[in-house]
């Protein structure tokens, strides 16, 4: 009997004092192996979405017929460049490009000048009927188009400014400048005010507090009232009555 209960006794501090496996080390390799399949599922996923795209690309350096050989090439084509000379020598081709980048250009430069001021005075100021005024600049952009457009070409007509460089930018505020007032006023209402009372305690202006707020605090907003302002004024383009197809005036 002693000699049995002893025999136990050894089993138990043998069990108990056995190879230990280390959590960790099994925890790592199956974090390991979670990131793995996802890279692998992203990678692959990636691939499938830009497949067409880069077959388009591969399609824009092949011969004429290479492009409609079968089976197409893949890899095996010669590459060349005549299709982009051929393409950049028109200047039909050319001419859309450089009014959307002068008129879009143009528009959101006027549309920050004029409308980071705006959404920073009724941010940060106190003043009589401020939100009367931020309803109007709003009501900008939900009113019908037809009620805007019409008086709009004929004020234009008797300037001169239809098919201009200057008429499409003075137009297209009317939906640049409602979006970007009414995003930067909240970016501005979230900076806090101590801010600005220390920049005027060290003797600053409100154009300094302003200054320093848009360049270094407010900047992401601004970049993403400029993003969805271009994006904006992309479905804009379609205006026929001053089509930035055409050849503009300067």
């Amino acid at each position: 009997m002693r000699s049995s209960s002893v025999i136990a006794r050894l089993n138990r501090s043998l069990v108990r004092t056995g190879p230990k496996v280390d959590s960790s080390a099994r925890g790592g390799l199956r974090h390991s192996l979670q990131g793995t399949a996802v890279f692998a599922a992203l990678s692959a996923y990636t691939f499938f979405a830009l497949a067409p795209i880069l077959w388009i690309i591969s399609m824009s350096f092949k011969h004429g017929n290479e492009i409609i050989a079968y089976p197409p090439p893949i890899l095996n084509f010669r590459p060349t460049l005549a299709n982009y000379e051929t393409i950049l020598s028109q200047p039909d081709f050319l001419g859309p490009f450089k009014n959307t980048l002068i008129v879009t250009g143009g528009s959101l430069l006027l549309t920050a000048v004029v409308g980071l001021p705006a959404a920073y005075a009724l941010a940060t100021m106190k003043f009589r009927f401020k939100e009367d005024f931020a309803f109007t600049f709003l009501s900008l952009r939900f009113a019908p188009e037809l009620f805007v457009v019409v008086p709009l070409f004929s004020l234009f007509v008797r300037l001169q400014l239809t098919n201009t460089y200057l008429g499409l930018i003075l137009a297209y505020q009317l939906i640049t400048f409602p979006l970007m007032v009414w995003m930067m006023r909240s970016f501005f209402e979230d900076v806090p005010r101590e801010i600005e009372e220390a920049v005027l305690i060290d003797g600053g202006s409100r154009f300094t507090a302003f200054r320093m707020i848009v360049g270094h605090i407010a900047l992401p907003g601004l970049a993403a009232s400029m993003v969805l302002s271009s994006s904006s004024l992309g479905t804009a383009m379609r205006c026929r009555w001053c089509s930035p197809g055409r050849t503009l005036r300067s």
